[in-house]
């Protein structure tokens, strides 16, 4: 429940404005959409809402730590709202790439929240239902557990490499190396979005070649099987009859 704060005599002073924390977010992320997330400051807000710092902070105790973290989490789970649903006739890749690529949308029109979310999290995306998704594509795609773990990880590990080669989501304070640089140099020939859907695509066919690899090597080795069975099944009966015959000779 959003809540509504007037300020008279507290800290920050008389406002002469109502303000709300879904004020603050508002303002945080047209401030996040236009400058990016590295340089959402907590007096960056308070003069796009026209009041002072301190009755900001008023509402977002924590400072600009706590702030990013609200914005990028909303901007996130808003986001993919009504992407988590798998379309009609749309196939298992089809959809985890849809899915990805609202990663570069993220990043384009909110420069740093994409690296902001991936370290915050480790290497994984935010907690807004893209991995339950993910992983059920695999599943319908045919992937057992072990082999849906394998490919999700590769696939968090392609979303981590593409973040580190694109501009628009480093971290403005921090340069890259200058091996880090040259690569970034060459990547921008394309855009960040094209640049991630050509990734995916390399991945996800791969994963899908693999799994039909994977399932001719069962069936041959199940045919194989199978067939040595039957052929060891067939002899014992010969080998019933010659030790019938060799009983025979002795009496």
């Amino acid at each position: 429940m959003v809540r509504t704060r007037k300020f008279g005599g507290q800290r920050g002073g008389v406002q002469t404005t109502v303000l709300t924390e879904a004020d603050i977010l508002d303002a945080a992320v047209k401030v996040t959409r236009s400058a990016g997330l590295d340089a959402l400051t907590v007096t960056k807000v308070a003069e796009a809402l026209g009041v002072t710092g301190p009755a900001v902070h008023y509402h977002v105790r924590g400072g600009r730590k706590v702030l990013a973290s609200m914005v990028a989490a909303n901007i996130m789970k808003r986001e993919f709202a009504d992407q988590l649903v798998r379309r009609p006739g749309e196939d298992w890749d089809d959809a985890i790439e849809r899915v990805l690529l609202v990663t570069a949308d993220l990043t384009e029109e909110f420069p740093g929240v994409v690296n902001y979310v991936l370290n915050a999290q480790h290497g994984r995306v935010e907690d807004v239902g893209v991995a339950s998704f993910v992983v059920a594509q695999l599943h319908a795609g045919g992937f057992g557990p072990a082999a849906s773990a394998e490919a999700y990880t590769a696939i968090c590990a392609l979303i981590v490499g593409w973040a580190q080669l694109t501009p628009l989501s480093l971290p403005q304070d921090e340069p890259p190396s200058p091996d880090l640089a040259e690569a970034i140099a060459v990547s921008s020939a394309i855009s960040p979005r094209e640049h991630l859907r050509v990734a995916v695509r390399a991945l996800l066919t791969g994963l899908r070649t693999r799994l039909v690899d994977n399932r001719d090597t069962e069936g041959a080795s199940q045919t194989a099987g199978s067939a040595g069975a039957a052929v060891h099944g067939s002899r014992r009966p010969s080998s019933g009859k010659r030790v019938a015959r060799s009983d025979a000779a002795k009496s």
